[in-house]
């Protein structure tokens, strides 16, 4: 057990931005027994940043990616000026494999470190320079990866609070709420299905391989409307509009394409869907710490890592050999597929995302409209 007198606390999650969310039961635990410190949250992306603003765990986020800080003098200016805030403490939140990650943790100079260890790592990986390294699980979930590091630090994590969370600011509640007004016209929400699909994912990393075709999520969309007349939304950032037009271009129906705006707003349309269909991505977790029920298709990744394991939250994968092929075992390396096509993501067939559909939708409190309208391709703001 170390010292448990840690006043100034960093907590480095500067990987995706569902990383971050698989980080909030750790963060709220880490308040909890340090009510007093001073807890700074360093993520990657600015989206991170956005939808943890008022996280009530944390006193400060700054985003931060030593990895691209350009030149010599940025990045010592940088360590320097962290280094001045004395941090006592470092904590890097799961995953934590990349040697940019650990070099970071220990240049700040916190005296106590604490990170993971993984079963297959180099020394170039540079994981020694923490001082407390807890072995990864592989058959565990980020966020309980992530409450382990906590009980390295004398906490008990037995009844430890698991649920997921982010922070919509009430100005963006609302234009959730007068969009689906606009969307919906003059027919209640309650009489109206609204599902939410994400057909993207990361593009780094190689994870361009997790994606389930776009003639599938057409298909789909057509088959859940053709039966509940429900509105489809397709989410994506700027660099996913082609993905979003290719879905509508191939529906007989038109689905309403949410053009990004920001981070929060997207979330809030998101908190407001009956049902979320995603590939493995930062909108399907998203849609997780919303409470909304949602259905994520995996292939190459393991899904151990992302599976709630609750009646909100259904995996569908297919049964292929070689599926997962990348895991904890191998993330610090990229997602290389080495058949001639992404077989696991292919023989996830629509019919079987359907009864999924179904099922989730069965539980809904509502009287599906039957009767067919006619429809116009619709972009809203």
């Amino acid at each position: 057990m170390t010292n448990l007198n840690y006043n100034n606390i960093a907590v480095f999650s500067i990987s995706g931005i569902g990383n971050t969310i698989f980080a909030v039961p750790m963060l709220r635990l880490l308040r909890q027994n340090y009510p007093d410190a001073k807890i700074t949250l360093f993520v990657r992306f600015k989206a991170a940043k956005d939808l943890f603003g008022s996280c009530p765990y944390v006193d400060e986020i700054n985003i931060v990616d030593y990895s691209i800080v350009k030149g010599l003098i940025n990045k010592f200016l940088l360590i320097f000026n962290l280094r001045r805030r004395k941090y006592d403490l470092n904590i890097t939140a799961f995953p934590s494999e990349k040697r940019e990650k650990n070099f970071f943790s220990y240049l700040i100079g916190a005296p106590v470190r604490v990170s993971h260890k993984y079963e297959k790592e180099k020394i170039a990986d540079l994981g020694f320079l923490q001082t407390i390294r807890i072995s990864v699980d592989t058959t565990l979930h980020d966020l309980d990866q992530n409450l382990l590091l906590l009980q390295a630090l004398g906490i008990n994590i037995t009844h430890a609070d698991r649920r997921l969370k982010v922070w919509i600011p009430k100005d963006d509640e609302m234009f959730a709420l007068d969009y689906l007004k606009k969307l919906l016209g003059e027919q209640k929400r309650e009489e109206k299905i609204v599902i939410g699909f994400h057909a993207g994912s990361s593009d780094e990393f190689g994870m361009l391989h997790k994606r389930w075709g776009i003639h599938n999520f057409a298909r789909l969309a057509d088959m859940i409307i053709n039966k509940y007349d429900a509105e489809v939304l397709l989410f994506g950032g700027p660099e996913e509009k082609d993905l979003k037009y290719g879905i509508a271009q191939l529906m007989k129906h038109s689905p309403v394409i949410v053009e990004k705006t920001s981070i929060q707003k997207d979330a809030a349309l998101i908190k407001n869907c009956d049902l979320f269909v995603s590939n493995d991505s930062g909108n399907m977790n998203l849609a997780l710490a919303l409470g909304v029920k949602t259905i994520g298709l995996f292939g190459p990744v393991d899904s151990v890592r992302a599976d709630l394991k609750n009646d909100k939250h259904k995996v569908i994968k297919s049964s292929v050999p070689c599926s997962p092929c990348w895991s904890i075992a191998n993330i610090s390396e990229p997602l290389i597929c080495t058949q001639s096509e992404v077989i696991c993501m292919k023989q996830i067939t629509v019919e079987k995302v359907f009864i999924a559909v179904q099922e989730f939708l069965s539980e809904l409190d509502k009287t599906p409209a039957f009767k067919m309208i006619e429809r116009k391709n619709k972009v809203l703001m």
